[in-house]
């Protein structure tokens, strides 16, 4: 059960989001096997895929607190990355390094991981803004 109007004007608002909370861990934990199979059709899907779907494992394992297997997939994430050469997600796979060493007190690294998620963000913001600026230029 979601925790929406209805459920705080009928019952008290503890016991909804205790039940909000609980649907929310079952998920998360639905979440992770789901990640598990899709890293199994890694010969066949796109890198890209293949990329979001370890951060997103590594981003679940953080909110369930799981510390020492979140490391494992970022590093899976950045060694598949640069060998299939995706950089779709970098951003995200840098920001999740950085939330990562972040909530574990590793001050140094999220800095350094956060300052390589600007620098890639920034170059993408860049070059989109440079083809829409070459799109309109065509166009008039």
């Amino acid at each position: 059960m979601l925790c929406n109007k209805e459920t705080f004007t009928t019952r008290h608002p503890f016991i909804a989001c205790t039940e909000c909370s609980f649907l929310h861990w079952v998920m998360t934990l639905n979440a992770l096997e789901y990640y598990a199979k899709a890293l199994q059709y890694e010969p066949t899907s796109q890198a890209s895929y293949i990329l979001h779907t370890y951060i997103h494992y590594a981003r679940t394992l953080i909110k369930l607190g799981r510390n020492t297997e979140v490391l494992h997939f970022l590093q899976l994430g950045e060694k598949y990355a640069q060998e299939k050469k995706v950089a779709v997600f970098q951003n995200e796979l840098y920001e999740t390094f950085s939330l990562f060493y972040e909530s574990t007190g590793k001050w140094k690294q999220a800095l350094k991981y956060r300052k390589l998620y600007q620098e890639v963000n920034d170059s993408l913001f860049n070059r989109n803004k440079e083809y829409a600026i070459n799109d309109l230029a065509i166009k008039y």
